[in-house]
């Protein structure tokens, strides 16, 4: 069965200590949302920057350079991603929206160390699910705070995502050279794969805070 849209804000807060309660779990949900996309723009960056050179240093076909098998290599896994954002983005019509977000970190946050560990094939293998359980993972927030967020807020709320985003996860890029130059490119993705059980935990936790605020009502 199809998931309800979410309440507005003024529909599920009632006058009294009820709607004040409702008031400050909506504000920790998004506080908890926010942390998860900081982090997450912290590891598009990192994962990506390094990305091609991690597959031409593990992976090889004979007559190609390194250079030219990494960035093709890359381009093809990428590519992965856009039909995860379709088929997963459909799916968050008819599921939890906010469960559906914590599992893909769930899911993602193993193929990243897979990713560190791995050369050759189970490399590629890993990184293909990677791709297709990590990008859908913006579809699925943006429909979170289309949803969640009081409808006079939502263009403000869409800016400051893409500034802690894309701002913030700026950052990875220096971060991930950093790591790479002096620990190794499996550093990196063990070091992401760990952010990513975080961003599982704190997505985890917004969801059981969300349901606390539905019971309430």
């Amino acid at each position: 069965s199809e998931i309800k849209a979410e309440p507005s804000a003024a529909s599920s807060e009632d006058d009294g200590n009820g709607g004040n309660g409702n008031r400050r779990r909506r504000l920790v949900v998004f506080l908890l949302l926010m942390t998860v996309m900081a982090i997450n723009g912290l590891v598009y960056r990192a994962a990506l920057t390094i990305f091609p050179l991690h597959l031409a240093e593990r992976v090889s076909f004979p007559g190609l350079p390194d250079v030219v098998t990494g960035g093709v290599l890359a381009s093809a896994v990428l590519a992965f991603g856009m039909v995860g954002m379709y088929t997963i983005g459909s799916a968050a019509d008819r599921m939890d929206r906010f469960r559906l977000y914590a599992m893909l970190f769930a899911i993602v946050a193993p193929m990243l160390a897979l990713m560190g560990v791995t050369y050759g094939v189970p490399l590629l293998i890993s990184a293909v699910v990677f791709s297709l359980f990590y990008f859908p993972g913006q579809p699925v927030e943006n429909s979170i705070l289309g949803t969640y967020v009081p409808p006079h807020l939502v263009s403000s709320i869409f800016g400051l995502k893409f500034v802690v985003t894309f701002g913030l996860g700026s950052l990875g890029s220096v971060g991930a050279g950093y790591v790479v130059e002096r620990m190794g490119s499996t550093t990196l993705y063990l070091g992401l794969a760990a952010a990513t059980v975080v961003s599982f935990l704190v997505a985890y936790s917004a969801s059981v805070v969300r349901r606390g605020e539905r019971a309430a009502t």
